[in-house]
């Protein structure tokens, strides 16, 4: 019995440690996106999942590397919270940002039922699953590669000129002059944003019906 309950504590860990590290990296994901960029945020984040699908996969035998894998991996779910819906809410255009936004959490659950379904097929061996799971990710890591840096991201660095460069990507416009305006409707709301915003302003935001009342429903969910 007394070891059925260690190897029960075991599987416990290792389910557990990656939401572990997940919750302990949503707070600092945000500042530490601000600082490098959206576009090297998402790239760590696959990079961090890459590396702990990695590890899983080489040391498959190793319950420390397996925690520390899983531990990695969590790092990078944190991080998918905050990095993906700011990189796509500022991209993206008025009438498909909410959409894209929304989408996201249906692409995470995709991706949990693609390994779900892999390892249900290698059901003997988990090193098979944690190489598909580490290409996935090293697919992610090169595609991301491709994109370009949040525009308001760059206007907020005070870098102009790359933001109209990123922005013309994004749209696919030929000549400054087709995104000129879009571009100065972000600058405005980088001032607007530098002028108001502060941990009292936010403070002040989170005493409202219309913000706390779904923080806690998703808390208590």
């Amino acid at each position: 019995i007394y070891d059925e309950e260690i190897n029960m504590f075991k599987y416990c860990v290792t389910a557990g440690v990656a939401f572990l590290t997940a919750s302990a990296m949503c707070l600092p994901g945000g500042y530490l996106t601000d600082w490098i960029g959206r576009r090297w945020g998402l790239l760590l984040l696959n990079l961090s999942f890459a590396v702990g699908w990695l590890l899983i996969a080489l040391f498959p035998l190793s319950l420390i590397t397996l925690y520390i894998g899983r531990g990695i991996s969590g790092m990078g779910l944190g991080l998918a919270t905050s990095v993906g819906a700011t990189y796509t809410a500022e991209i993206a255009s008025d009438s498909l940002r909410s959409m894209l936004v929304m989408f996201i959490p249906v692409m995470l659950s995709f991706g949990l039922i693609l390994v779900y379904l892999w390892a249900f097929l290698y059901q003997n061996s988990w090193t098979e699953v944690s190489y598909f799971a580490f290409g996935l990710s090293m697919i992610s890591v090169l595609l991301g590669m491709l994109l370009p840096e949040s525009p308001l991201w760059l206007l907020n660095r005070g870098r102009a000129e790359e933001a109209l460069q990123a922005l013309q990507r994004l749209r696919g416009a030929s000549s400054p002059e087709q995104v000129s305006k879009e571009l100065d409707s972000f600058s405005s709301k980088v001032k607007d944003k530098r002028q108001t915003v502060s941990w009292f302003s936010i403070f002040n935001h989170l005493k409202r019906p219309q913000a706390y009342k779904p923080l806690l429903i998703m808390n208590v969910y």
